[in-house]
């Protein structure tokens, strides 16, 4: 599966595009529209057949509702965004955001066991502690985390909604994936399961990590 990255928005969010041989393609949390994005589906010749949204945090789902329309594909999110409706809209008031409202018409990712992009399959990962609504997805040579694990840290856990004993258990299901998978993060830096395994703080500790060998 190839994939393509835009650190996009203040936060430098990591929407990605992920595509199959074929060009069929995936867009995850599209935080803004960016030329940039829609200049590589046309020039790579890529054919949208979703969007999937690793949590509701403003930052990683403010332009889904205008990509899904500008596409005509569905969007594809865990319904427990259904909490953070309230945090959302005041959240695009403090990062200077247009006030919209969370996508509704969305159908539900974590009711979803796999997911086809073409020829490929992903399979969902449900890992909350960042936000009650987070997944991950993992296929061929990759897995995306959103903003559950990073390079060298995790996601924040004092946000509303946040647990840090859900964020252990979602640690302990990416800890458990094989060592050669590249983590495509929310933001900041890619990564290997094994790389953060051996380095991250968070992933050393649980099981399978290097501290609990």
């Amino acid at each position: 599966m190839t994939y393509y990255a835009f650190p996009l928005g203040p936060l430098e969010t990591n929407c990605y595009l992920l595509s199959d041989p074929a060009g069929k393609s995936l867009l995850i949390d599209p935080v803004i529209a960016s030329p940039e994005i829609e200049e590589t589906i046309r020039a790579k010749k890529l054919t949208l057949e979703a969007i999937a949204i690793t949590h509701s945090h403003m930052d990683h789902v403010h332009a889904a509702a205008e990509y899904a329309a500008l596409y005509k594909v569905p969007v594809l999110m865990h319904d427990a965004a259904e909490k953070l409706r309230a945090f959302y809209a005041e959240s695009c008031q403090w990062l200077g955001f247009p006030v919209n409202e969370l996508i509704k018409n969305y159908l539900p990712l974590n009711k979803m066991k796999t997911l086809s992009v073409g020829s490929e399959t992903m399979t969902v990962l449900t890992t909350p502690g960042h936000s009650p609504c987070g997944i991950s997805l993992v296929g061929g040579e990759l897995v995306v985390t959103g903003d559950v694990l990073f390079q060298g840290s995790v996601g924040r856990y004092d946000l509303p909604f946040a647990s840090l004993p859900q964020l252990y258990t979602s640690l302990k299901k990416l800890a458990a994936l094989p060592d050669q998978l590249i983590i495509l993060p929310g933001h900041g830096e890619v990564s290997t399961i094994g790389a953060e395994k051996a380095e991250n703080p968070y992933l050393r500790t649980v099981p399978g990590g290097k501290e609990d060998i």
